[in-house]
């Protein structure tokens, strides 16, 4: 059962976007018809708590993925920077290296 609980998170979370956009529409659209039930103007604010819903959750997802890609931007330059700071070390520890062995070799010829 542990095994499935992580695979069942990871499809919820990557459906959130989809479900945020139905179920806000849904759910805007039966406002709106308990609205127009009430008022007697039947199809106008279901039609319009509809689309507002479904407007309002397309906003979000996008702004959500936005800084999403963002972060993970942020995250691939700082990767780059370490890896670039890993390797001019990992360059400078090899120059010593061969700075001393060329040293040693040196000395054994004097």
């Amino acid at each position: 059962m542990d095994a499935k609980q992580p695979a069942l998170t990871e499809q919820l979370n990557s459906s959130n976007g989809s479900l945020e956009l139905v179920l806000s529409a849904v759910l805007f659209g039966l406002l709106g018809l308990w609205i127009d039930n009430k008022i007697g103007t039947t199809p106008v604010f279901l039609l319009v708590f509809t689309f507002a819903g479904f407007a309002g959750a397309a906003v979000s997802v996008y702004y959500r993925y936005r800084h999403d890609i963002a972060q993970l931007e942020a995250q691939r330059d700082a990767a780059r920077s370490e890896a670039a700071a890993l390797g001019n070390a990992a360059l400078d520890n090899a120059a010593l290296d061969n700075a001393a062995a060329a040293d040693r070799v040196g000395e054994n010829r004097v």
